[in-house]
């Protein structure tokens, strides 16, 4: 008995972290769009205004937003055409951030940006509103 109640312990212990080291490692889809709209606003700030524009934040910033976009991708399994659809709409979203990542000029960054925006907005028009 004194043995079972140790090892008991540990295993909840055990379950408690792991559970709480997947929360951390997928935050709520909630937060990381919350995110990404603050990422995206400082992306079109600096897309707009000539003299904060640096392809490099530009690229870091996209490059991330789109890692999780892909990595929300991934995780949806679900059957039907409404969960393919979804599913579509982030890997969308994941190539077109992903492309502004690569944007060669301002101009091209703007345009790209603005690929990127539709897809978002297409989206929230179909399931968020």
């Amino acid at each position: 008995m004194r043995i079972v109640l140790p090892v008991a312990a540990a295993l909840a212990f055990a379950l408690v972290a792991t559970a709480a080291g997947l929360a951390a490692a997928h935050p709520s889809l909630k937060a990381t769009m919350r995110d990404w709209k603050a990422g995206l606003a400082t992306l079109q700030s600096q897309i707009e205004d000539g003299k904060s524009y640096r392809a490099a934040d530009v690229a870091l910033l996209a490059t991330r937003i789109g890692d999780d976009a892909a990595a929300i991708s991934t995780r949806l399994h679900g059957a039907g055409p409404r969960a393919a659809d979804v599913k579509q709409r982030f890997e969308t979203l994941a190539a077109d951030v992903r492309a502004l990542a690569d944007a060669t000029s301002r101009g091209d960054a703007r345009a790209r940006f603005e690929a990127a925006r539709a897809t978002c907005i297409g989206c929230h028009d179909a399931y968020a509103h």
